[in-house]
């Protein structure tokens, strides 16, 4: 998260274990959200299970927004419609070998962005860059 907006909210935010929930758990993954407003107002959500689930599964565009979000960093735009649409059609391919190609490229241009963190006696975090040798 890079977001200020949402970074400078973190700190108001509570998780709360509920064992009511816990309970329900392997077959469900319950969550609840609850959110208080400086004016008095609530707003709640409850969801047995999260978006995604087998059980609320993501329509076509809730997927491409997602695979697009997550691919951003490590693949182009062409990359990324071209991975879409082949995954999307996976079963009428008769040669993989493009997707592999794509999904390998991508993999060294993730490779070349990675950021590595070095535990320092003092348990600080220090980020260097991957290429730098270390």
């Amino acid at each position: 998260l890079t977001d200020q907006r949402i970074l400078s909210n973190v700190r108001k935010i509570r998780a709360i274990f509920d064992p009511a929930f816990e309970a329900r758990f392997p077959y469900e993954q319950p969550c609840r959200v609850l959110i208080k407003t400086i004016d008095g107002k609530v707003f709640h959500k409850e969801r047995d299970f999260p978006k995604g689930d087998p059980r609320d599964k993501l329509n076509t565009f809730e997927l491409k927004e997602k695979f697009e979000a997550l691919a951003d960093s490590v693949l182009s735009s062409e990359q990324k419609e071209q991975v879409f649409q082949m995954v999307s059609n996976l079963e009428s391919l008769n040669d993989i070998s493009k997707l592999m190609s794509l999904l390998r490229k991508s993999q060294t241009r993730h490779e070349s962005q990675v950021t590595r963190c070095d535990i320092k006696n003092d348990y600080s975090l220090h980020a260097s860059k991957a290429e730098d040798g270390a």
